[in-house]
C-alpha cells in the first residue's frame, strides 16, 4: 500500500519531467523544422504548461500532507510507528528510536513503554488490565468495552483507519502507510501509525493495550 505524500511526489516528479520534455521537444523542432506550422509548436508548449501546473499542484499536496503529520506529530504523545516480530510490537518514533514494546506470553500482552508498565488478559466477553498498580476488568457490550466506574472504550473504522474513544472522547487513530517520504528510509511504507491527541499516560496507555488487542484479532500487521 502506498504512502499518499510518497504517491503524491512521485505523480508530481512525473508531471515535472513530462514538462521539460515536451517543452524541450517544442524548442528544438521548432529551431531544426522551421516549415511546421505554429499551431503544432502552439500545442506542444500548452501541453508543456499544462504539466508544470499539475506538477505546481502535486508538490502543494505534498507539502499539505507533511504538514499535516507534522502537525500530528508534535502534539503530546505524537505518533508511534508500529512493527511486529514474531508475537511482539514495538513502537517507534519518527526519529527511528523504539519507544517501548508489548509482548504476549501466556495470553497476556505486557507493555513496557516510557518507563511504564501494563498489562492486559482478554477473556471471554472481557477485558482485564492492570497499570501501576490500578486493576480494571472491561466487558464488552453491544460493540463497546465498559468497566465498574462507567468508562467506555470504542474503536471505530473511521475514513483510511480506525479511531479509539474514551468516553467518547477520541484517544488516538490507527492507519496504515501515512507518513512523510523521508521517514519511510527507516520503515516500511505500508507501516501502521498510532497517532495520539492530547490525553493523559493512562489514557495512552488505554489505547495502546487496545489497540494491540485489535491489530492482533483482526491480523492488521
Amino acid at each position: 500500500m502506498m504512502n499518499i505524500t510518497l504517491f503524491y511526489k512521485k505523480i508530481s516528479l512525473h508531471y515535472f519531467k513530462s514538462a521539460v520534455v515536451i517543452l524541450a521537444l517544442a524548442v528544438l523542432l521548432s529551431v531544426l523544422i522551421r516549415g511546421l506550422h505554429i499551431l503544432f509548436y502552439l500545442t506542444l508548449i500548452l501541453l508543456g504548461i499544462s504539466c508544470v501546473f499539475m506538477y505546481l499542484i502535486y508538490e502543494r499536496e505534498v507539502k499539505r500532507s507533511r504538514a499535516a503529520i507534522k502537525s500530528s506529530a508534535d502534539r503530546n504523545g505524537a505518533c508511534l510507528v508500529v512493527t511486529k516480530k514474531d508475537k511482539t510490537y514495538h513502537f517507534f518514533g519518527f526519529d527511528g528510536v523504539m519507544k517501548g514494546c508489548c509482548s504476549s506470553k501466556n495470553g497476556s500482552w505486557k507493555l513496557d513503554i516510557s518507563d511504564l508498565q501494563a498489562i492486559v488478559k482478554k477473556g471471554k466477553g472481557s477485558v482485564e488490565l492492570e497499570c501501576q498498580g490500578d486493576y480494571r476488568r472491561f466487558v464488552k457490550t453491544h460493540g463497546n468495552w465498559n468497566d465498574a466506574d462507567g468508562n467506555e472504550i470504542s474503536l471505530l473504522n473511521q475514513g483510511e483507519g480506525w479511531s479509539l474513544t474514551v468516553n467518547e472522547k477520541k484517544v488516538c487513530s490507527i492507519t496504515q502507510g501515512r507518513m512523510p517520504a523521508e521517514i519511510q528510509q527507516l520503515f516500511d511504507p505500508s507501516s501502521l501509525i498510532l497517532r495520539f491527541e492530547r490525553v493523559d499516560d493512562e489514557q495512552r496507555i488505554w489505547g495502546i493495550l487496545f489497540a494491540v488487542l485489535y491489530m492482533d484479532n483482526y491480523y492488521l500487521i
